[in-house]
């Protein structure tokens, strides 16, 4: 058994938290010894209940805050 996690996100705006999310799935029979696991995963949309806000909103308050102290 395989147990695989595939991160995804956003395909152009790696900053939006709404589309962090990571698919869970396990394979019974795979990969065997000369075998390979390749795992390519999509959504048509982020998260139902999304993070709030967006990484690069964040770093901008934050060098803001740094640079006015």
């Amino acid at each position: 058994v395989v147990l695989c996690s595939l991160p995804m996100m956003h395909k152009s705006e790696n900053g939006m938290r709404s589309h962090f999310i990571t698919a869970n799935f396990q394979i019974a029979d795979a990969p065997g010894a000369d075998e390979v696991l390749v795992a390519i995963g999509a959504a048509n949309g982020g998260r139902v209940h999304p993070r709030i806000a967006d990484r690069f909103q964040d770093i901008a308050e934050m060098d803001a805050e740094n640079g006015s102290s």
